[in-house]
């Protein structure tokens, strides 16, 4: 995609594919054939990262040959003039020799060195003039103040990276702001990085600017007149709180990064980026209030707000992120969501934290991930048993006795969330019919991997008669939640049976190795079942008086 190698092109039925569609399928055919693994994800299931499999990295280079990439050591250079992407393994005691033999790499087109030294930076490439790759590591050692290694002569770079560099101003005929065809430019953890960026308006191909965990005070005009600017980064910034009262050429900027700095609002150009789609404020214990309007973010898929101590509400039309993919409200204040958050039907992932749950989550359907945190009279939003999606939940079980006409649902209305990983059920003593529980269908979800059960505290009563009845009627209902044999952690609390369900056994359950009782006073012993289940690793007993 990078390269311009994909293009859009119309399906079978007429409508357009993107460059990212086309590139997601033939990404995804990569993994399936194995050419690429190590794959990580993030919680929207995003793949983050991975790597090239070592059997097709060893083929590749066995293709192209050690003259094509090459890791060497710059004292063996000589008599390599052909080799085209070069990794420094080790520049140290770089001597003029050394410098004539990198100069002769006339082919030159990529050029990392992971840990440089000091007098390789100041190496002014001049002579390489092919080079579309130049990355520069952070020196462990350490670098003064130095002039960047780059030069108005490199003129078809595309990708330059440099990191923990003090920049100071160069002459004009050998600026950065001439190098018009880059395209990625890092400057992460530098200092004075004003001197790079103040005259920087002329590199009209920049797509991608980081100067994270940089000394920036001010976010001059010149960086919001890029017109091609696809991606800032400006994390970690602990001097940036100022910024340009207006924009004036950054439409299609997709990824905007601030996290962790000390800014205390959000610039008002921001509103105006009608293509953006990633807004990172993570962590910026400083802000006071999000926009009060932002219906012109319409294709906003990321709002990253967590650890805003300060904000303590959502804007009104905050439903008008219709595209919104995540929705983390932890470290936050905010307790209340706005009406129009029933509009976010492309939400995966919702935390509320402390927040009051919304009255219906129905119009949520692809949600995968639900986390709140449980209060004692917890009351289900409407429609949660339309969340087929969903992966992990905590369902607090409704009391139909305290307003039956409105509580309609129930424990079965899990039976159709067949995707849960992690299920915890609570409230258990509201359940008053086993075949209730029947119907929530677990034993079916093979998906399931971690189960909690959990029954209210109940004040004791003298009564035998009491006791007895309700540890038969725990016990049914636990027969009737049977799990999965997939299950590998299950945890039981409040229980009053003195007895448990045959599925505790190694046939009913030969995966698990977490059990936890709680609290379950009717238990006197433990069955031998326990004992013999061939996974277990982790036993765990609290409030339960065992004969000995």
């Amino acid at each position: 995609m990078a390269e311009g190698f994909l293009e859009p092109s119309s399906n079978i039925g007429g409508n357009e594919r993107s460059m990212v569609e086309i590139g997601e399928e033939y990404f995804d055919s990569l993994l399936w054939s194995s050419f690429l693994d190590g794959v990580k994800k993030n919680e929207l299931d995003d793949i983050v990262t991975c790597k090239m499999h070592d059997l097709v990295h060893d083929l590749g280079r066995d293709v192209v040959g050690s003259r094509e990439c090459a890791s060497a050591n710059i004292s063996e250079l000589e008599n390599n003039s052909d080799i085209r992407r070069l990794q420094f393994i080790s520049d140290d005691g770089l001597s003029g020799r050394c410098f004539k033999a990198l100069s002769e790499l006339k082919k030159l087109r990529t050029l990392m060195a992971l840990e440089p030294s000091n007098n390789m930076i100041g190496y002014k490439f001049s002579s390489n003039k092919k080079l579309r790759v130049l990355y520069f590591g952070r020196s462990a050692k350490g670098c003064p103040e130095v002039t960047y290694p780059a030069a108005s002569k490199l003129r078809h770079l595309r990708y330059f990276h440099i990191s923990g560099l003090k920049l100071i101003s160069m002459h004009d005929d050998e600026s950065i702001t001439k190098l018009y065809n880059l395209q990625t430019l890092v400057l992460s953890g530098c200092a004075s990085v004003h001197n790079v960026l103040k005259n920087m308006g002329s590199l009209k191909n920049l797509r991608f600017l980081d100067i994270s965990s940089s000394d920036i005070k001010k976010l001059p005009d010149s960086v919001t007149s890029l017109c091609n600017l696809q991606r800032l980064d400006l994390s970690h910034c602990k001097s940036l709180t100022t910024f340009p009262n207006s924009v004036t050429c950054l439409k299609y900027l997709k990824f905007l990064v601030m996290c962790f700095t000390p800014i205390e609002e959000l610039p008002g150009f921001i509103i105006n980026l009608a293509n953006l789609q990633t807004l990172d404020v993570n962590g910026c214990e400083k802000l006071k209030s999000l926009p009060k309007n932002v219906a012109g973010l319409s294709n906003l898929r990321i709002f990253e707000f967590k650890n805003c101590p300060l904000v303590e509400a959502l804007p009104e039309d905050f439903g008008a992120f219709c595209q919104l993919r995540s929705l983390d409200l932890e470290g936050t204040g905010i307790k209340v969501l706005p009406d129009s958050c029933s509009n976010l039907h492309n939400l995966e992932v919702l935390h509320l934290c402390h927040c009051e749950l919304p009255r219906d989550v129905k119009n949520f359907t692809k949600l995968k991930k639900f986390r709140y945190t449980y209060r004692e009279k917890t009351i289900m939003p409407e429609g949660v048993g339309k969340l087929a999606l969903l992966q992990g939940l905590i369902y607090a079980v409704h009391d139909k006795l305290i307003n039956e006409a409105e509580c309609n649902v129930g424990v079965e209305e899990l039976g159709n969330l067949n995707f849960l990983e992690a299920l915890d059920i609570v409230n258990l003593e509201n359940v008053k019919d086993p075949i209730d529980a029947e119907r929530a269908n677990l034993k079916v979800k093979q998906n399931l991997r971690e189960l909690g059960l959990c029954w209210g505290k109940r004040e004791e009563e003298l009564s035998a008669m009491w006791w007895d009845e309700n540890a038969c009627n725990d016990l049914q209902l636990l027969k009737a939640l049977q799990p999965p044999p997939g299950l590998i952690i299950l945890g039981i609390t409040n229980f009053m049976g003195s007895d448990l369900p045959t599925w505790i056994c190694p046939s009913g359950l030969p995966e698990l190795a977490y059990l936890r009782f709680v609290n379950c006073r009717g238990m006197k012993q433990l069955p031998a079942s326990i004992g013999k289940l061939p996974r277990i690793k982790y036993l765990k007993l609290t409030g339960i008086s065992l004969k000995s």
